[in-house]
């Protein structure tokens, strides 16, 4: 009788631990830090151009961290999406609108687009939505 209490506790635990999400462990975020709000990107040529406004209450924010996934896989829209960082981008204090250019696109394809606030002692904020671009 034992060992049937046991196992039933052992499957239960098992199915209720178990989420079906899988991924990389994420560092908790830096409280404070504000979240971009309207990030846009454009193609132009074989670059895109990303622009956002400094969020209300971004005091603390030193920069930003640019990130970018893709090309997407068609056909999996809810897939979870592999970021990479493409460069960091110090926020100047009197700046009210920020601008970043990615030249280094992997090839064609659809790219979706971040922007993360930082800190001064890196710690990172919120990400942003993500915006699609199509590079042909």
């Amino acid at each position: 009788m034992r060992r049937v209490w046991f196992l039933m506790l052992l499957c239960t635990l098992i199915l209720v631990g178990a989420c079906g999400k899988k991924g990389p462990p994420r560092p908790p975020k830096a409280p404070g830090l504000p979240v971009v709000q309207d990030l846009r990107a454009a193609v132009e040529g074989g670059s895109v151009r990303l622009t956002w406004t400094r969020p209300a209450g971004s005091k603390g924010v030193a920069g930003f961290i640019i990130e970018r996934s893709g090309p997407a896989k068609d056909g999996c829209p809810e897939c979870p999406r592999s970021y990479g960082e493409v460069r960091k981008l110090p926020a100047e204090t009197e700046a009210a609108e920020f601008e970043a250019v990615d030249e280094s696109l992997p090839g064609k394809g659809r790219f979706f687009y971040r922007v993360i606030p930082y800190n001064a002692r890196g710690q990172k904020g919120a990400e942003s939505a993500e915006t699609l671009v199509t590079v042909e």
